[in-house]
């Protein structure tokens, strides 16, 4: 969909490091009508529209990473995976779209430019274009996740056009994690 950027992991860790050393809470807020419609949006695709559910597409003796649905278009990317074993991104990127991770299952760390937040089952995080981020294996070693990634030129209109332009606070650094409670992740 778009070209990503790549920095080695020691390359800008005291800079992408926070000063505590320490993983903070996730953030919790709770979820609005419009926040929630973000999700709602994407709950009538079609899935899979390639490969067959269930598919391996890496097995590297450490970790398994099973898609079980992919969709790529020209404005958004979806992605549902399970990866199994000792997981972490090796390099920290960026990229010129905006990403909304939902993690199902498991617990990781996600490390957007100096931040770190735990995320747990029903945490949706928001990255903004062109934001350092990366995930690590948290505690347990098995997480579900979706990824949505939206192409910018697309989300900036959608962002400015709905709810009066409120809805980009959620892009955010002190609002880029909610965590949904089990009422409304049902």
């Amino acid at each position: 969909m778009s070209e990503s950027n790549f920095f080695p992991e020691n390359a800008a860790e005291s800079i992408l490091s926070p000063a505590s050393g320490t993983a903070p809470e996730a953030i919790s807020s709770p979820l609005s009508a419009s926040a929630a419609s973000i999700s709602e949006s994407f709950s009538d695709v079609p899935i899979p529209v390639s490969g067959r559910p269930g598919t391996s597409v890496h097995d590297a003796g450490s970790f398994s990473n099973t898609i079980y649905f992919q969709l790529n278009t020209s404005r958004y990317q979806l992605e549902e995976a399970v990866r199994v074993g000792s997981y972490a991104m090796k390099y920290r990127h960026y990229h010129a779209t905006y990403e909304i991770y939902y993690l199902m299952e498991g617990q990781r760390y996600y490390f957007i430019d100096r931040s770190v937040f735990s995320v747990r089952p029903g945490s949706l995080v928001f990255v903004r274009k062109n934001r350092i981020h990366k995930t690590s294996q948290a505690e347990g070693d098995r997480h579900r996740r979706l990824l949505i990634e939206i192409d910018a030129a697309c989300m900036d209109r959608w962002l400015s056009e709905v709810a009066g332009g409120k809805l980009s606070a959620l892009f955010h650094d002190d609002q880029c994690v909610l965590t949904l409670t089990a009422d409304q992740r049902a």
